[in-house]
This record gives C-alpha cells, structure tokens and sequence, in this order.
C-alpha cells in the first residue's frame, strides 16, 4: 500500500513540475499572445504567477487586446 501511494505521489509530483515547466517556457518564448496553448494553461496558474506571465507577454508581444485570463493584468 505505501509502496502504491509513493508512486502515486511522484508521479503527481512529476506532472505538476511538468506543467509549471511548460507554462514557463511558454511564457519565456512565446510570439502571440493569443497562442492557445499558453492561454490554456495560463488560466490555470495562481493569480500572482498569471499576474507576473501576463506583464512578460505584454511586454514581449506589445499586443493591443489582453488574451483570456490576463483582462485584470494588461
């Protein structure tokens, strides 16, 4: 049982960092702010990492329009 419970850990852990990774690899390299994947997972990150990515693609894109989840920070 613990044994079940350690892989079910690591491997939640695994996908976390996974994702956090590509948000912020997409944040870093992104062209358009409207690239869907970014804005997917974007609005799934907590309010001060959105806040802080939404700064760095406005900054990158000089977009006119915020993407989704980004109205409050553009």
């Amino acid at each position: 049982m613990i044994r079940v419970l350690s892989i079910l850990f690591w491997g939640i852990l695994a996908l976390l960092i996974a994702f956090t990774a590509l948000w912020g690899w997409k944040t870093l390299t992104i062209t358009r702010a409207d690239e869907e994947v970014w804005v997917d997972l974007n609005t799934r990150m907590p309010l001060a990492l959105r806040a802080w990515a939404c700064g760095q693609v406005k900054a990158r894109t000089q977009a006119p329009s915020a993407p989704d989840g980004c109205a409050g920070y553009w």
